[in-house]
């Protein structure tokens, strides 16, 4: 009999030690959970709109930019809607792409949106022609002043130009774009006519 009374001693000693492990356990896991939900929610606070502010725009005005946005002050921010915004400024005429970015100035969001505009043509510049006036020159382009104009458009004219030049027996004719100009609106095309090679018949 004091044998088996022993066994229960253990059983009871054992299961006691289970509860206090289980009870230690699960205050630890409160604590966890205690701790790290504190971080979480401090990374999905979510802001006011305080302003919104445009900026890269030249052309394209800030009203024209601003008919597209539907974030409004006073509400709390949406990336996704800002987002939609932005996609919605990139299809206005004369806007190569927009983004947005922001800034959390006296704990509301500063939102501004990014213009990046596409090159406005304000002049045409031929340096070098002799044999063509620029008025001739410029017929053979496809814009003018006052077009919107991306880098490669402007080099492929200036393959086109080459190709005039080469029609009417020019064989050396070297044509340059200034690059650096297209970002200010002007269109330089440098040329080196060099000289007009006649065939002669031979009879």
């Amino acid at each position: 009999m004091s044998e088996v009374r022993c066994q229960k001693s253990d059983v009871r000693s054992q299961m006691s030690e289970k509860s206090v492990f289980c009870f230690l356990s699960y205050v630890f896991a409160i604590c966890v959970l205690c701790a790290v939900t504190p971080i979480y929610a401090s990374r999905t606070t979510q802001y006011e709109i305080g302003s919104i502010r445009t900026a890269g725009n030249v052309s394209v005005t800030k009203a024209q930019i601003l008919s597209r946005v539907r974030s409004r002050v006073g509400e709390l921010f949406d990336p996704a809607t800002a987002a939609e915004d932005a996609k919605r400024i990139a299809r206005l005429p004369g806007v190569e792409y927009s983004y947005y970015n922001t800034d959390v100035v006296d704990n509301r969001i500063r939102l501004t949106f990014v213009v990046v505009e596409r090159n406005l043509v304000r002049s045409i510049i031929f340096i070098g022609n002799r044999a063509y006036r620029a008025n001739a020159l410029r017929k053979k382009l496809g814009f003018e002043t006052g077009d919107y104009l991306a880098p490669p458009q402007a080099e492929a004219y200036r393959t086109t130009l080459v190709e005039f030049y080469l029609k009417k027996g020019f064989a050396f004719v070297k044509v340059a774009l200034d690059s650096g100009q297209l970002s200010v609106g002007k269109v330089i095309y440098t040329i080196d006519e060099g000289p007009r090679v006649r065939i002669v018949k031979v009879s």
